[in-house]
This record gives C-alpha cells, sequence and structure tokens, in this order.
C-alpha cells in the first residue's frame, strides 16, 4: 500500500467517527502500525485535513475537509437545481426527502429537507448511508445489474433495527416491489 493510500486510510477511519479517535483505535480500524499512522496523522495535520485536540490528544477532521467538500458541492449543481422541488415535495407529504446517489457501497446523501414530523429520518448533508436499510439505497438495488449475491458476498447485510431486512430473499422481494412501483420507504430500518 502506497504512502499516500496509507493516508487516505487514515483519513476516512478519522471520518467515520463520530467522535475524536486516538492513534490506538486508528491502528485497530486500519490495520497500519503506529508509526504509519503517527506519519499519516502529521501529513494531514499540515494540510488541515485533520486536527488533534491540545486537551485530549484525540483526532478529528480539520476544516480542510470542508474546502474539498465545498470545492466538490459547488461543481455539483444538482443539488441547488433541486432545492425547490425537494421543499416543496417534503411539504406536500409531510415526509423528510432527500437527493442521493450511489457512491460504491453506500448511498451519499446531497441535500436533505426535514420533515416537520416530531418522529422522522434524520439524515445530513454528506452522510453515507446503507444501500440495504435505506429507501434510496433500495431504489438503487433495484434498478442495479449486480446481484444481491454478489453484494452480499462483498459486505454484509448488518441489522440498523428490528426491522433491517438482513435475509436476501426478503430483500430481495422488497426490490421486486420497488421495480414495480418505482419507488421505495425505509420502514424504520
Amino acid at each position: 500500500m502506497s504512502t499516500v493510500a496509507k493516508a487516505l486510510n487514515v483519513l476516512f477511519a478519522v471520518a467515520q467517527t463520530d467522535n475524536r479517535i486516538g492513534v490506538t483505535e486508528l491502528c485497530h480500524r486500519t490495520g497500519l502500525d503506529k508509526a504509519t499512522v503517527h506519519r499519516s496523522l502529521k501529513a494531514l495535520e499540515a494540510y488541515a485535513l485533520i486536527e488533534q485536540c491540545s486537551e485530549t490528544r484525540r483526532y478529528s477532521l480539520g476544516l480542510g475537509t470542508v474546502t474539498l467538500a465545498g470545492s466538490k458541492l459547488r461543481g455539483m449543481s444538482v443539488a441547488t437545481v433541486a432545492q425547490p422541488y425537494l421543499s416543496r415535495l417534503s411539504l406536500v407529504t409531510g415526509e423528510t426527502v432527500q437527493l442521493s446517489v450511489r457512491q460504491g457501497d453506500n448511498v451519499l446523501y446531497l441535500a436533505v429537507v426535514e420533515s416537520p414530523q416530531p418522529i422522522r429520518v434524520a439524515s445530513d448533508v454528506g452522510s453515507l448511508g446503507p444501500l440495504h436499510a435505506t429507501a434510496a439505497g433500495k431504489v438503487f438495488l433495484a434498478n442495479s445489474t449486480e446481484s444481491l449475491n454478489t453484494l452480499a458476498a462483498r459486505l454484509p447485510l448488518a441489522r440498523h433495527t428490528p426491522a433491517t431486512l438482513c435475509e436476501i430473499d426478503k430483500l430481495a422481494l422488497d426490490l421486486e416491489g420497488v421495480r414495480e412501483r418505482g419507488w421505495s420507504v425505509d420502514n424504520e430500518e
């Protein structure tokens, strides 16, 4: 694995944490030794992609990631163009509406209009969701040429709630309904 790949591996491991993360945990998550993780963190810090909390000595994403994300999102004008339609759909349905794309084995949320309902689907712009346990993900799977068996072999169908469809036959049946209807739902999955 190249030095750049190792540093990116560390960056993505930090990005996938909800809080700050320490070096030992980064070693476990990336499979890299401490010296390599330290070198990667220092290189990423130099570009403000990672920052270290002076009190806890733990790491989180730096503001340089916002610069990168902002540059990318400015080039993705589809979110801006779609915003009034998303808002109107949310108003009419009273539900959360999301604009998303498939990114590898995940759903990436580009725009979100939250429902006014007290209980609703919560997702953030830039966050990732699982293909098999989100309405958007099931639309992507229903229209994919890849078989569910291939996907499940590469990516275990993890249970996120008691309602998550983790069995291939049940998920396949749900995806058949998605294809027939042309839309999908997230049923507390």
